[in-house]
């Protein structure tokens, strides 16, 4: 089970490439740095647990209807390496969201983090019907 609290090493993380945003994957599967920059946290589910075709499903059904062009996986301890925060986040809709943080005071360090986590991501859904 999941731990609402605190996100641990090891966790995978999911990052849904939205049909709004069309300059976050490349036509060939390349992943930019785009989709890693926001100022309000970059949104992610936990894996909680979950297999990852389960956790596909209910990002395409249940918290992206019609709107998922893709979903990227990266591990939490990467996100730790680079020194990004992850927080939990559950809502009533989805109890294994949460939030990277990038560095807040730093735009070059920031600029750096999204960099490392785009190339560092792995393309794991894309369909290519939305965008």
């Amino acid at each position: 089970m999941v731990n609402h609290d605190i996100v641990g090493d090891g966790e995978k993380l999911y990052r849904v490439i939205k049909r709004s945003r069309p300059d976050c994957l490349s036509d060939s599967g390349c992943i930019s740095q785009a989709l890693f920059k926001d100022i309000d946290g970059i949104s992610v589910d936990r894996d909680g647990g979950r297999i990852e075709d389960e956790i596909i499903d209910f990002i395409l059904n249940i918290t992206f209807k019609r709107r998922t062009r893709g979903i990227c996986m990266v591990t939490s301890d990467y996100c730790m390496k680079i020194g990004a925060d992850v927080i939990p986040e559950p809502s009533d809709i989805n109890p294994f969201h949460a939030n990277i943080w990038l560095d807040s005071q730093n735009e070059n360090n920031r600029n750096l983090q999204a960099l490392k986590l785009a190339d560092a991501c792995k393309l794991i859904y894309s369909n290519d019907n939305i965008g």
